[in-house]
């Protein structure tokens, strides 16, 4: 499955002009996850998501060898959705007072490869292509809220994932109208035994 920058970009901008524009930050991460919507931007996560029949959104894997690009494509996946569901686009009020009542995402990153000049980078790219926001005054403080929507979450050993995993089940609770992307980047690679696979 192959696509061009350009073919992407053009794809994603005939999408956006089809449909209704989401009224709410909820509105908006609902329509991320619907291909006949918005949708993610990223080609074949869509086509999985169009082909999903259940109520429940599909858990996604992405395989591949070392530098073939998985971990950009998640960090492509916060960024976008951030950048979708954020107040400002809905709001005459630039500064969103509350950021618990956002939509948020939290990134599992065990292998530690998730660094934050490249999830800066992700997200001022998206505000850069998709809102051409010029102003470096607002395109900062649109960054800066962005990111504080992004959790990353690094456990030390492999013991440390059932209870962090048990730790953001409880915050996604809490947070129940507001949707919630969850990514996992090297989810349960070698650094994991066995008996860890298992309770996880």
């Amino acid at each position: 499955w192959h696509e061009s920058a350009y073919g992407w970009h053009v794809r994603s901008k005939q999408q956006s002009c089809q449909f209704t524009t989401p009224k709410s930050p909820v509105d908006a991460a609902l329509a991320f996850t619907t291909p006949k919507r918005t949708g993610t931007g990223v080609r074949f996560i869509d086509t999985v998501l169009e082909q999903n029949q259940g109520s429940r959104l599909p858990s996604i894997e992405l395989n591949g060898c070392s530098g073939t690009g998985k971990t950009w494509t998640l960090l492509t996946l916060a960024a976008k959705y951030v950048t979708s569901t954020r107040h400002s686009l809905f709001q005459a009020d630039k500064q969103a007072s509350a950021l618990q009542a956002s939509p948020r995402v939290f990134v599992l990153d065990p292998t530690h490869q998730i660094f934050l000049p490249n999830l800066i980078s992700a997200v001022r790219s998206v505000l850069l292509r998709d809102y051409d926001i010029g102003d470096s005054r607002l395109l900062n403080e649109e960054v800066s809220l962005c990111l504080q929507r992004i959790q990353v979450v690094r456990p030390e050993e492999a013991s440390d994932l059932v209870p962090l995993l048990e730790s953001i089940r409880c915050q996604l609770r809490e947070q129940r109208g507001f949707p919630t992307l969850c990514l996992w980047d090297g989810f349960l690679t070698n650094i994991f035994d066995n008996v860890s696979r298992s309770e996880v």
